[in-house]
């Protein structure tokens, strides 16, 4: 795993990242993925705008807005200092609630490796998942006696939720979770979707960060 180019952020800086993580599952098969993509920006950036986004879309403190939803958004734009994807494939009997629950595993257990030094204020995960909300939700007001409780299914994936969730505390990280809809116009779960897809049908698992040159293609119809 490289070490991201740190002259990309303002030491004086903190990041705030924006993900989106969705889950696959085909019983059938006996097979599950999770996808996540997303993009991490330095707070300074705010109301700050690039020419490099996706068609008919802005980059936004909280994720990625269609051009006419943005004017009544209240929403500020942002310039993304990485970008991020992964997939995830298993083999087994996994759920779909399995799958979300994975993806929101996996995208934290990435951007708070120890290898990439961010110094984040918030991080923002977006799902169409009401079991990974609710889960979140429980995680945050009964703390460990919701699991087994409240939340009696999954048990060890819960706990190492809970796990991620008092690491954000204990680094003074914000946690938002916002739910989407799913299969819609939001860009970012559509894209988390595909990848969850291709993880599931590929048993790949792969991250990926880039930095924000020429991330979007004009020419690509997304």
């Amino acid at each position: 795993m490289a070490k991201v180019d740190l002259r990309i952020l303002d030491p004086q800086d903190k990041q705030i990242a924006v993900i989106y993580g969705d889950g696959s599952s085909d019983i059938r098969f006996n097979v599950y993925g999770c996808g996540i993509t997303g993009y991490i920006f330095n707070k300074g950036s705010i109301g700050e705008t690039t020419s490099d986004i996706p068609s008919k879309y802005y980059i936004t403190e909280k994720g990625y807005i269609e051009f006419e939803q943005f004017p009544k958004s209240g929403l500020k734009t942002v310039v993304p200092c990485y970008y991020f994807d992964g997939l995830y494939g298993y083999k087994g009997n996994g759920t779909s609630d399995v799958a979300e629950l994975l993806a929101f595993i996996n995208s934290f257990n990435m951007l708070l490796e120890p290898t990439y030094e961010f110094n984040f204020e918030k991080i923002i995960f977006k799902t169409d998942s009401s079991y990974v909300v609710l889960a979140v939700d429980y995680l945050q007001s009964q703390g460990e006696e919701a699991i087994g409780k409240s939340l009696k299914a999954n048990t060890e994936l819960i706990k190492e939720m809970f796990r991620i969730i008092k690491l954000l505390k204990e680094k003074n990280i914000e946690l938002e979770v916002i739910k989407v809809q799913g299969h819609s116009t939001s860009l970012g779960n559509n894209i988390a979707d595909r990848l969850a897809n291709i993880g599931r049908m590929t048993g790949l698992q792969q991250f990926f960060l880039t930095e924000n040159n020429k991330h979007w293609s004009k020419s690509e119809d997304v």
